[in-house]
């Protein structure tokens, strides 16, 4: 078992009590530590306590939901059984394939999905690609409504966790 050197109730050392190893008054001043004890634990005089985090910054916030829009934006989504990236990559080769289909008039075209390769009708690709343009604009609707929470006076959206939930649905 290690000791706590502490300074205002706060660990800022944790020494070995080995005999020689530190001058004995040094560890006369320490307190005994569980093994889970790290630096910036409270000890309050009985029991020790872990840092408490302090809360996300605005920024904190604002980053984070932008992450996980982006996040929820490229994961995927599936349209009449079809597993479709919705990464910015495959929403600008969904909207070159509608372009192709409506400036061609060719009746179909060969599609990746995730699952590999579909032939697909001009109305099944702009299906999907409604649908992508659909989902992306939520997630877009979503981030910016948590950016308003987090802008608002007093703030509504204070946590990460209720930008995780936001993004969960």
């Amino acid at each position: 078992m290690a000791v706590a050197r502490l300074v205002n109730g706060v660990v800022v050392e944790l020494l070995d009590p080995t005999p020689g190893r530190y001058p004995e008054a040094l560890i006369e001043l320490c307190v005994p530590a569980p093994a889970e004890v790290g630096i910036s634990w409270r000890y309050d005089g009985a029991e020790f306590a872990p840092p408490v985090a302090p809360p996300p910054t605005v920024t904190d916030l604002l980053q984070h939901a932008a992450a996980q829009r982006y996040i929820a934006e490229t994961r995927g989504i599936t349209v009449d059984g079809v597993a479709v990236a919705s990464d910015r990559t495959s929403q600008a080769m969904l909207t070159a394939a509608v372009a192709y289909l409506q400036s061609s008039g060719a009746p179909s075209v060969a599609f990746k999905g995730l699952g590999g390769f579909v032939m697909l009708t001009a109305a099944q690709v702009t299906a999907i690609a409604l649908a992508v343009g659909a989902h992306v604009q939520s997630c877009f609707a979503t981030e910016a409504a948590l950016v308003a929470g987090i802008r608002a006076e007093p703030p509504t959206v204070t946590t990460l966790a209720q930008i995780d939930a936001a993004f969960a649905a």
